[in-house]
């Protein structure tokens, strides 16, 4: 916005940024939720067959909404998302 009077500037106003800080293509990304602890190897549960079967992944980049997984989940494979850290 180069308009110094522009009627959407008010004293005070905040805005959220969000910075992209690195990028990707031909990811596996899935919804991020309470089965993720963060970056490095961790085992999550994925659908296999009608049954949650437990695999060890690299985790990428990730953010507030998606994750990026590296290695033995294939696209459109159903990933759990939910904590399943008791199993």
């Amino acid at each position: 916005m180069n308009e110094r009077n522009h009627k959407l500037l008010r004293p005070n106003l905040k805005v959220e940024v969000f910075l992209v800080t690195a990028t990707g293509s031909n990811v596996v990304r899935v919804a991020n939720g309470p089965a993720f602890s963060g970056l490095g190897s961790q085992d999550i549960f994925v659908l296999s067959n009608g049954k949650a079967e437990r695999r060890k992944v690299q985790i990428g980049m990730t953010n507030f909404d998606f994750v990026e997984l590296k290695n033995n989940v294939k696209p459109g494979e159903v990933v759990i998302t939910s904590d399943m850290s008791e199993f």
